[in-house]
């Protein structure tokens, strides 16, 4: 353990330093102290020194570096050593924002599902649904979901599980993620007949409320081969190659190709390659 100095040192920095120069001290000190072990080491000093709020900021978690974390122990410290669920959930996403958490880790999983178990499935499903929405694309969610559905820690029912992703689908930051919904639903299969069908309504309603009545985007009109701004500045032409181009940007989205399913596939095969111990 830190000498009660290596403690003073790190809280004394606490108002002098940023939280990028505060991440990489605890890094040099870590290291020195925890030489064997730097990833309880991190957690252990912020415990000690009272700052587990340095978790919520994406500049202190750069300067500590991700291979000094791991994400098991940190879900676990989010939910046993927050002053309240509120904090722990914060921590959680602040963790899942700066993308120091990882939610394809069947270890992390699993103390996510015995943090929340207890919960009634609207308050998973919110937490859930955030976590989701932190990864890049509908197949990445799926993903998670997959991992977490199939958790050996999950004692969720057909009927819960099915009640939560109904939910989840439906958030927004869910439902604007980037490539094909298809892909989220090719990650569970057991569930797409009850999930579809609210996936496709959340994301054609997240379509249409930038459309007019023809599908265009309200304030443009579209050709075959060019958007025309229509408004007070007439003259402004913004050029594209299709209509399909400007839809996709609007959340990020690829056109779906032959490709995917094979993307889907190698995600799952490799999900326990990047879970931690």
């Amino acid at each position: 353990m830190p000498s009660v100095d290596i403690y003073d040192l790190f809280l004394n920095s606490h108002e002098k330093l940023d939280d990028l120069s505060l991440g990489r001290l605890l890094g040099v000190l870590v290291d020195m102290v925890y030489p064997h072990s730097p990833r309880r080491g991190v957690l252990d000093v912020l415990n000690a020194t009272s700052t587990l709020r340095l978790l919520h900021s994406s500049e202190f978690l750069e300067g500590v570096e991700k291979h000094r974390l791991n994400s098991k122990r940190l879900v676990r410290f989010s939910f046993t050593c927050s002053g309240s669920l509120g904090e722990a959930v914060l921590t959680l996403l602040s963790l899942a924002a700066s993308g120091a958490l990882n939610l394809h880790s069947r270890g992390a999983l699993g103390e996510l599902h015995k943090g929340i178990h207890s919960w009634h499935v609207e308050p998973q499903a919110r937490l859930v649904g955030n976590l989701a929405g932190e990864l890049n694309s509908f197949a990445s969610a799926g993903l998670f979901l997959h991992l977490l559905l199939d958790s050996k820690e999950c004692g969720w029912s057909k009927e819960h599980s099915t009640q939560l992703l109904r939910s989840v689908v439906a958030q927004d930051n869910v439902k604007d993620l980037a490539g094909n919904p298809a892909d989220l639903l090719a990650a569970l299969p057991q569930y797409k007949a009850d999930i579809e069908e609210d996936l496709f309504a959340a994301v054609n309603d997240s379509d249409a409320s930038d459309a007019d009545e023809c599908g265009d985007l309200a304030g443009f009109v579209c050709g075959d081969d060019e958007v025309e701004y229509s408004g007070s500045e007439a003259e402004r032409r913004v050029k594209i190659v299709g209509h399909e181009a400007l839809l996709g940007k609007k959340r990020g989205r690829e056109k779906h190709t032959g490709k995917s399913k094979a993307g889907r596939k190698k995600l799952l095969r490799y999900a326990d390659l990047e879970a931690e111990v």
